[in-house]
C-alpha cells in the first residue's frame, strides 16, 4: 500500500477513517508512506500522525516530504530539521525487507537550497553510493526505493522540478537493478517507466497522489495498491467516493 501527502493540518473530513478501514479491508504487507505527513511541521501535527498511522497495518515505513520540516520555527529547522520527525514517526532513512522485497528508504527533503524554492528536493552524493552499497551483495529479488522527490514532474506544473542529481541517482538505480521507485510531492496519482542509463531494465515510477488533503491537484483523494511479484507488477489506483476508498476499475 503506497500513500502519500497526507498533510495532517489539511485533512478532508472523514479520510482518515475510510483510509484506515480501506488499509484494514486491502491487509497490505506493507505501507510506504512517501513523505509530507504533515502541513506545517509542528508537534501538534506531528503527534496526529503518529497516532493514525500507529493505527495503520504493520509494517509502516515512513520517509520524509519537505513540510515534514518546520515551516516557521527557523531555528528548529537549521539546526533540528528531522527531530519531531525521529521523535513521533521514526528515522527518516531505513531499509527493510517484507514479501520477498528489498526497499530502502531515503530522505530528498532539505531545510534550504541555493534557490528560492526551498520546498525542491534532491539526493545527496551519499545517497547515491548507499544505493549502490545497500543492493550490491544481495541477492536478486525485487528492489524498491522509497522517497518524496519525483524524478520527472508533469509538464504543466511549472512550479515542480525533478529532484536533484536525478541522472546520478538513476544511474545508481539502474546499476543497483532496481525495478521500483515510489513517490509523491505531486499530488496527482501517476506511473511512469524510465530506462536508466546502462540499465537492462526499465524502472517503474508510481506516483501517489495525497490521501487525506484537501490539496489536490486533481480532485481526488487516492492511494496507490501495488503487487509485486516474479511478473508484470499490478497497479490500481483507490479513491475516496462518498466516504470510502474504493479501488478504480482499471489498473494503472
Amino acid at each position: 500500500m503506497h500513500i502519500s501527502d497526507l498533510h495532517f493540518g489539511s485533512e478532508v473530513p472523514g479520510a482518515v477513517d475510510a483510509l484506515i478501514t480501506a488499509a484494514w479491508e486491502l491487509g497490505p504487507d506493507a505501507v510506504l508512506v512517501s513523505g509530507d505527513v504533515t502541513l506545517r511541521g509542528t508537534r501538534a501535527e506531528f503527534e496526529r500522525a503518529a497516532d493514525v498511522l500507529g493505527r495503520l497495518p504493520q509494517p509502516t515505513l515512513v520517509v520524509p516530504g519537505n513540510h515534514d520540516i518546520p515551516a516557521r520555527n527557523l531555528a528548529r529547522r537549521f539546526l533540528q530539521p528531522m527531530a519531531h520527525f525521529r521523535r513521533y514517526i521514526g528515522e527518516p532513512e531505513w531499509a527493510h525487507e517484507v514479501g520477498g522485497a528489498s526497499l530502502l528508504g531515503l530522505n530528498t527533503a532539505r531545510s534550504w537550497g541555493w534557490h528560492w524554492n526551498w520546498a525542491h528536493g534532491r539526493y545527496s552524493a551519499s545517497q547515491i553510493a548507499r544505493v549502490l552499497e545497500h543492493w550490491g551483495s544481495q541477492p536478486v529479488r525485487t528492489r524498491v526505493l522509497v522517497a518524496h522527490h519525483p524524478f520527472d514532474p508533469p509538464s504543466d506544473l511549472r512550479s515542480f522540478r525533478a529532484v536533484g542529481r536525478r541522472s546520478k541517482m538513476l544511474g545508481a538505480l539502474g546499476r543497483a537493478g532496481v525495478s521500483v521507485a515510489l513517490v509523491g510531492h505531486i499530488h496527482r496519482t501517476a506511473t511512469m517507466r524510465v530506462r536508466p542509463p546502462g540499465a537492462d531494465r526499465e524502472l517503474l515510477i508510481v506516483q501517489a497522489g495525497t490521501a487525506l488533503s484537501h490539496r489536490t491537484r486533481d480532485g481526488t483523494n487516492a492511494f496507490v495498491e501495488l503487487v509485486l511479484g516474479d511478473g508484470e507488477p499490478t497497479i490500481r489506483e483507490w479513491r475516496l467516493e462518498d466516504g470510502r476508498f474504493t479501488p478504480t476499475a482499471s489498473r494503472l
